[in-house]
């Protein structure tokens, strides 16, 4: 290996932790709270600016202004599903490139500490890994931090993160098929939730309905809405046969 190689050589023991730069949230200098109307918010020691990520510039400094770059940021691949009649892509919707909206307002505590104000969490890994590895964005989607595992923090505060998750991730479990309707590459399904009776719309059925085990399998739907079967085992027989030639 040339010099000018041996230079550009990343290590095998490198981690992706070694070489992106993630602020981690910790209950020791983290606060997070639940207003009065279920907004999320944030107080902490950690005061990241906007600058941190968002540059002016594309060159070495930094990613062009509006890009994202963090682990959940509007760039990265830990963006919400939409919850219901989202409409927008997979992993986010987030501002992505141009028309980012402007930065928050930075402001601070009586005792120097960085209120974020509203806060919105995005889980990198729903499926596998819901408690870890979460993103906590500012409205404007800058992303301020990771937290590790919401299982770190105390009773009271891992309630009210679940509960701001659980609001965000709403995932309805299918519990019967009653129909499933294939036309001209679209299914429409007719099924009893445990929401209630649903009606949906999937195209490309084979792309769009998941294996995640097994047993569990994820459906999305055309407005990028979400269901889920956690058993097909526990479904009755004829439920089943409406959904095995797509799985």
């Amino acid at each position: 290996m040339n010099e000018k190689n041996k230079i550009g050589a990343v290590d095998s023991s490198t981690s992706f932790t070694d070489i992106a730069d993630i602020v981690y949230l910790t209950p020791e200098d983290s606060k997070f709270s639940m207003t009065d109307g279920g907004f999320l918010t944030l107080i902490s020691e950690k005061d990241v600016k906007p600058e941190k990520l968002f540059d002016e510039g594309a060159g070495p400094e930094g990613p062009p202004k509006g890009f994202g770059g963090g682990l959940g940021g509007p760039g990265g691949f830990g963006g919400p599903p939409p919850r219901f009649g989202g409409g927008g892509p997979m992993h986010g919707g987030g501002h992505r490139g141009h028309g980012r909206k402007a930065p928050c307002e930075v402001k601070y505590t009586d005792d120097g500490k960085r209120d974020y104000g509203r806060v919105i969490l995005h889980r990198a890994f729903p499926f596998d890994r819901p408690n870890e590895i979460i993103s906590v964005q500012q409205e404007d989607g800058f992303e301020i931090g990771i937290i590790k595992n919401i299982n770190d923090f105390d009773d009271e505060t891992i309630k009210i993160l679940n509960r701001s998750l659980d609001d965000k991730y709403y995932i309805p479990e299918i519990k019967k098929i009653l129909s499933a309707k294939d036309r001209f590459g679209f299914v429409y399904f007719k099924c009893e939730t445990d929401g209630g009776l649903c009606d949906f719309v999937v195209r490309n059925p084979f792309g769009s309905i998941i294996r995640l085990s097994e047993t569990r399998i994820i459906i999305i739907d055309i407005d990028g809405n979400r269901y889920s079967v956690k058993n097909t085992n526990a479904l009755d027989r004829k439920s089943y046969r409406k959904i095995e030639l797509f799985i």
